[in-house]
């Protein structure tokens, strides 16, 4: 199994063919089978699609009808011209830079057989630039959940890290296998805050228990909500897969981060790939 994460940063600086191109070559290479995507964007005066079901998608609930270039939409649509089918679905969850509804995508080889939404911040206001919210879905092969997520940071004022987590953590399945993909927003790099809360609630590191490792910072340089808070190596890891037991991973990869793939987003992806037989690392890391 393969899972990815990835923040698109989609529509914003450059236009979707140019990103598509590289994104779908790489997905259609790599053959994932579940992708959590953040930051995906549709233009708010975009035409609305005709067919609001349109092939592989499931809805989850929201109001907010699909256009034309939603990300997600045109993502699956050309991987389908290129025979790679997913179900995938889109959770809006705010407007942004005035132009754009952006929200979270899954995409997932097998069918989507259950969703949960969990608002994470304090409020629901889809006028928020600081509303935050989680998808998971259970798929057909029953392997276990997976949530995508898009967390605040650690000091936030308004909408503190801390508070977020205990709200997924409070609403997470019971009695499963939990993954948690996406961006965190707090380094793996700093200490007592945000990534030891998740280590410290159970949750294992992919990136630890990861028995080849090629790569490892998802943002370098200056973006959007870090503005003068990144140190000065300029790196971080803040795009993580995290899961509730200790599954010996085979391996980790970042991926369009010029190295592996070549760039098309201010992230790079993290890609997991792991063992069929689902071996735990307890014995290896001693857990």
């Amino acid at each position: 199994m393969k899972l990815l994460t990835l923040n698109t940063h989609s529509l914003i600086g450059e236009n979707f063919g140019q990103s598509a191109i590289r994104t779908v070559d790489a997905l259609v290479r790599e053959e994932i089978d579940v992708i959590a995507l953040q930051e995906v964007n549709q233009s708010m005066d975009a035409p609305l699609l005709v067919d609001q079901r349109p092939s592989g998608f499931v809805p989850c609930g929201v109001s907010i009808p699909l256009r034309s270039d939603n990300y997600a939409y045109r993502l699956a649509q050309v991987l389908e011209n290129e025979e790679l089918f997913y179900h995938w679905t889109w959770l809006p969850i705010k407007r942004a830079y005035g132009q754009y509804d952006e929200g979270l995508a899954f995409l997932s080889k097998k069918p989507i057989e259950e969703m949960r939404v969990i608002c994470l911040s304090r409020k629901d206001d889809y006028e928020d630039w600081k509303t935050r919210k989680a998808i998971g879905v259970r798929t057909s092969d029953r392997l276990g959940w997976f949530f995508n997520l898009h967390m605040g940071w650690w000091g936030d004022p308004d909408e503190p890290f801390c508070e977020q987590w205990e709200r997924l953590v409070g609403q997470l399945p019971k009695c499963s296998t939990v993954w948690l993909m996406g961006d965190f927003n707090n380094p793996a790099e700093v200490r007592e805050e945000g990534y030891d809360l998740v280590g410290r609630s159970g949750f294992f590191d992919s990136y630890l228990l990861a028995g080849h490792k090629n790569g490892d910072a998802t943002v370098c340089g200056d973006i959007d909500g870090w503005h003068g808070r990144i140190g000065k190596e300029g790196i971080l890891r803040i795009d993580q897969i995290w899961c509730n037991r200790p599954i010996l991973i085979d391996s980790y990869r970042t991926v369009f981060d010029g190295r592996s793939y070549e760039r098309v987003s201010d992230h790079a992806g993290v890609l997991i790939g792991i063992s069929d037989e689902r071996r735990t690392a307890r014995r290896r890391f001693g857990l």
